[in-house]
């Protein structure tokens, strides 16, 4: 069973980045997705950009202008 995610007593969990709270999740259920299907999508790229905390995509690097 997972554990209920209540804002009031943990009122971070709207702040979390996408990738974190997705993370979080498929720990809690104890599988490890495949996360390449998202690494494009806008949120994931910001996430490897700013690497947050728990992001799947923060020990990414994303090809770009600035890193070749």
């Amino acid at each position: 069973m997972l554990p209920e995610i209540d804002p009031v007593l943990d009122p971070d969990v709207l702040d979390r980045p996408l990738g974190e709270a997705a993370a979080r999740l498929c720990r809690q259920l104890g599988i490890e997705p495949d996360w390449s299907p998202w690494a494009e999508e806008d949120w994931a790229e910001a996430e490897a950009r700013d690497k947050p905390p728990g992001s799947p995509y923060a020990g990414q690097r994303r090809a770009g202008p600035e890193t070749g």
